[in-house]
C-alpha cells in the first residue's frame, strides 16, 4: 500500500469551534476600534439634560487649559468639539462635517486654526468659523456646504469650568 500525502486530521479537541472563532474575531475587532480613542463622555450638569458641564481640572478636558486646544466629547447622541478659542472663550461645535459626514477629531481630520479662528475638516477642506458658519469656497472642488451646529457655552476662565447649552443650538 502507498502512503497518503494528506496531512492528518486534527483531533476535535484541537479544532476551534465556529462560535469561538467568531467571538474571538469580534472581540479583537472591538479592541482595535478602541485603541487611541480620546472621545470623552460628558455628564449632564445637576439640572437640565440640555446642559453639559465641564471642568478643566478633569483629565479629559485638561487640554483645554491651552488656547487653541480642542477636545472631542459625546453628549448622548451629540458629537461635540470643545475649542478654547482664546483665554476667556470656549466654543462648542458639532464635530460631524455636513459636507461628507466626516467626523472631525483632535489629531484626526479636525484642525483648529487660531489665527483665522476657524475649524477645518481635512476630509475635503471644509472650513467653519467659530460660530459654525461655513466659510465660502473652502471645499475642494466647490460645492454647497451647510453650517455646523454651534452651541452656546458659559465659561468661567478663572475657575476653569463651563456649561454647554445643547438646547440652544444654532
Amino acid at each position: 500500500m502507498t502512503k497518503s500525502s494528506r496531512a492528518p486530521t486534527p483531533s476535535i479537541a484541537n479544532q476551534v469551534s465556529r462560535r469561538r472563532f467568531l467571538r474571538n474575531v469580534a472581540g479583537g475587532c472591538a479592541a482595535v476600534g478602541l485603541v487611541g480613542c480620546e472621545v470623552s463622555e460628558i455628564r449632564t450638569s445637576g439640572g437640565s439634560a440640555n446642559e453639559l458641564a465641564f471642568d478643566l481640572s478633569e483629565s479629559q478636558f485638561a487640554a483645554l487649559k491651552d488656547t487653541g486646544a480642542m477636545v472631542a466629547a459625546n453628549a448622548g447622541k451629540t458629537k461635540l468639539l470643545l475649542i478654547r478659542s482664546n483665554e476667556t472663550t470656549m466654543v462648542a461645535l458639532n464635530r460631524v462635517c455636513p459636507h461628507l459626514l466626516c467626523e472631525m477629531t483632535p489629531g484626526g481630520i479636525g484642525e483648529w486654526h487660531d489665527k483665522e479662528q476657524n475649524l477645518e475638516c481635512l476630509c475635503h477642506n471644509s472650513k467653519f468659523g467659530a460660530d459654525g458658519k461655513y466659510v465660502a469656497n473652502s471645499v475642494k472642488g466647490g460645492g454647497n456646504v451647510d453650517d455646523l451646529e454651534s452651541y452656546p457655552v458659559s465659561f468661567d476662565a478663572a475657575a476653569g469650568t463651563g456649561v454647554v447649552d445643547l438646547g440652544g443650538a444654532s
